[in-house]
């Protein structure tokens, strides 16, 4: 009988199937976290107040009679435009409303529920579905946000090979105003999940940008191995004026949000002090049926706080891990220098933040044996245009598309590499040029007792060991 993967220590995960993070939100002094449930059937449903220790709560939504409960998102509707909160009540000003797709068979419609108390149940909004299908295969996905200058409400819904807009004056009569069309990053690319938010610049918080970021699968396959990558997370900077997305370039071309193979249908937390805090899916569709884990099955990256920042070749999108993140580590960590060819044994009961030291003159590598016959590499190629990981499984258990290199292009090579890489029980995320590349990826430990140990190639690396949190409650 194989060994059974434990769960990560620091990285949310729920007692069964998990995909698709949902309705992300702050509320009341809560980030929700919404997520696709048993086999992407329900939204299962937990809260934090520090994205760090999570509370689980029961399922929030349920499929029923008119089918599966699929992607979508969540917002408060402040001031009730919807009428759906009872004018009774001394919070009546609003509550939260939720927007889902509805998928039975080969029909994908737009549905709403509501909650009168901070979430913890939720009511169907009557006359459902509130957006039906135009007549489109892939019709799913629903990202609602209230825009201020237009004092009304956007819906995104992805529609396969493009996004379609649409605006609601009180979140149950919609009507189309616009597509966003024609970006294609892979030809016969299906756009999901998308999320459109106000974005701050490195340099200067005050100052913001529109981000129109989306998920991509490729049809009929779900890897490119010309370009040696998984589907993931792609973006457009650009405005907004409350009907159309316009970007800041002419290019048809987005740029890649995340590199790695297990990165998925990320969207934004928008925070209570302005920050956008993204959270994705940590897995792929090529394995996610067969990784050896029980009773758990997928889990999410890091929550992690996204800037815009300004580079010769333009206005890119960083990735970085959370402040909460960086104060808990900073507080419980033991941190040594593990030198060129040095080798550690690595606790599994602790998380590691590892940052590369002498970049001028190494190749940034580090060698994570995971038993026997698994491990991983990752580092900067020889020409120093890309960081790379290369992965192999355990051949007694072979995974199929799991043993691939990834590589993830710098925007400058001609400077030292710069890079943390932070590693949990069974999970690694790089965050390469001081998150101008953000990398995620699955490791599995081989079927035996021979330790988890890292070693250093031609590198020198601060190695910080620390306690993670109590994750779930």
């Amino acid at each position: 009988m194989p060994k059974e993967t434990p769960p990560p220590l620091f990285h949310f995960v729920a007692d069964d199937w998990i995909n698709d993070p949902n309705g992300l939100i702050y509320h009341d002094g809560e980030y929700h976290l919404f997520y696709q449930y048993r086999r992407a059937k329900h939204w299962g449903h937990a809260v934090s107040r520090d994205l760090l220790t999570w509370t689980h709560l029961p399922v929030a939504i349920s499929p029923d009679e008119q089918g599966d409960i699929w992607s979508g998102s969540a917002v408060v509707d402040a001031t009730n435009t919807s009428g759906l909160f009872p004018d009774t009540r001394a919070d009546s000003a609003g509550g939260l409303v939720a927007a889902f797709t509805h998928h039975k068979g080969s029909l994908q419609d737009q549905n709403l529920a509501y909650s009168i108390d901070r979430g913890r149940t939720w009511r169907w909004v009557d006359g459902n579905p509130v957006l039906p299908n135009p007549g489109r295969a892939d019709f799913r996905d629903p990202k609602v946000l209230w825009h201020e200058p237009t004092r009304q409400w956007t819906m995104i819904v992805s529609g396969g090979d493009r996004m379609m807009f649409y605006t609601s004056p009180n979140l149950r009569d919609w009507s189309p105003v616009s597509l966003f069309e024609g970006h294609d990053p892979i030809d016969g690319t299906i756009w999901e999940c998308p999320d459109l938010f106000r974005c701050p610049m490195e340099d200067d918080a005050t100052e913001s940008r529109w981000v129109l970021q989306a998920s991509y699968i490729q049809s009929g396959a779900f890897y490119n191995p010309k370009k040696h990558m998984s589907p993931g997370t792609v973006y457009f900077v650009g405005e907004f004026n409350g009907q159309s997305f316009i970007p800041e370039t002419t290019s048809t071309r987005p740029r890649y949000a995340t590199h790695g193979p297990d990165d998925y249908a990320a969207i934004t937390w928008a925070a209570p002090d302005g920050r956008a805090i993204a959270m994705g899916w940590m897995n792929n569709w090529l394995y996610a049926d067969v990784l050896p884990t029980t009773p758990w099955k997928g889990q999410m990256t890091l929550p992690r706080e996204q800037v815009l920042r300004r580079t010769n070749q333009g206005v890119v999108l960083i990735n970085r891990p959370t402040a909460e993140f960086d104060a808990m580590v900073r507080s419980t960590a033991v941190v040594t220098t593990l030198g060129r060819g040095g080798e550690v044994s690595l606790d599994p009961n602790a998380g590691y933040d590892i940052t590369l030291l002498n970049a001028a003159e190494s190749d940034g590598e580090l060698h994570i044996r995971l038993g026997s016959r698994s491990a991983a590499r990752i580092g900067v190629s020889a020409d120093r245009t890309h960081f790379t990981l290369e992965r192999t499984g355990d051949p007694q258990q072979p995974i199929p598309e799991f043993d691939r290199t990834v590589l993830a292009a710098r925007s400058n090579p001609g400077s030292p590499p710069r890079m943390r890489v932070i590693i949990d029980r069974c999970s690694i995320e790089l965050f390469g040029d001081d998150g101008e590349v953000y990398l995620a990826a699955h490791m599995l430990p081989s079927d035996d007792d021979v330790p988890v140990s890292l070693r250093a190639g031609n590198s020198s690396f601060s190695l910080a060991r620390f306690a993670p949190p109590v994750l779930r409650a």
